[in-house]
């Protein structure tokens, strides 16, 4: 399959703040709150100053389904320009306290400056702070923080239950490089599985919560 590039960009996956593949034509992504899955088909790269450029999609049930635009951040990708600059945050690790939280450097190269704020939290922190709910459709579920696993699956019934839950609850667990890791939103790339919580995330704070599993 062809990535998908634009005037010198390449639209990327996102695991926190750590690049993933690209993106490419076809690739199937699903939506939360029971949105169904969309496809990706192509992409517009950002044109200006504050512009985080878009991602276009349809939706593969509807035979007549017209391309929509969505900003890269919704579906967990971003926009990498040759210089690799970023078209905008897409939320993850910030600084090495624990409950402190950072905004990253300015310079070049780097990513532009944002309003959001990013935290990392010990898991404990984020128990306590979020509390994430059992898994009420199975007996089995993984990551049992002690009253029940709360693992989803990234499939079938528990899927369709995760994409019923409003997405500022929803958090992905993601198997990356330097070990297991929460964070903020839905995403797709390396995931295992779902977490929904009791407390959402705010919209304007990106969560990142590294496991010692």
């Amino acid at each position: 399959m062809t990535s998908i590039t634009d005037r010198g960009w390449t639209l990327h996956y996102t695991i926190g703040t750590i690049l993933a593949s690209p993106v490419t034509a076809g690739d199937l992504v699903p939506m939360p709150a029971g949105q169904g899955d969309l496809i990706i088909s192509g992409g517009r790269a950002p044109v200006r100053s504050k512009d985080t450029g878009a991602v276009f999609v349809h939706d593969p049930a509807d035979n007549q389904s017209r391309k929509r635009e969505i900003r890269p951040g919704a579906l967990g990708t971003v926009w990498i320009s040759a210089a690799g600059g970023w078209s905008e945050l897409t939320g993850g690790k910030g600084a090495a306290n624990p409950e402190r939280a950072s905004t990253p450097a300015q310079g070049s190269g780097s990513r532009p400056a944002s309003s959001m704020t990013f935290v990392e939290l010990t898991e404990d922190a984020f128990l306590a702070r979020f509390k994430p709910v059992p898994n009420p459709l199975s007996n089995d579920a993984g990551f049992d923080f002690g009253d029940g696993g709360c693992l989803f699956d990234a499939y079938g019934p528990e899927l369709d239950f995760v994409r019923g839950q409003p997405l500022e609850k929803v958090w992905t667990v993601i198997e990356g490089d330097d070990g297991l890791e929460i964070t903020d939103g839905m995403h797709v790339v390396n995931r295992l599985g779902y977490l929904v919580t009791e407390q959402p995330c705010p919209t304007d704070t990106m969560v990142s919560v590294p496991l010692d599993m």
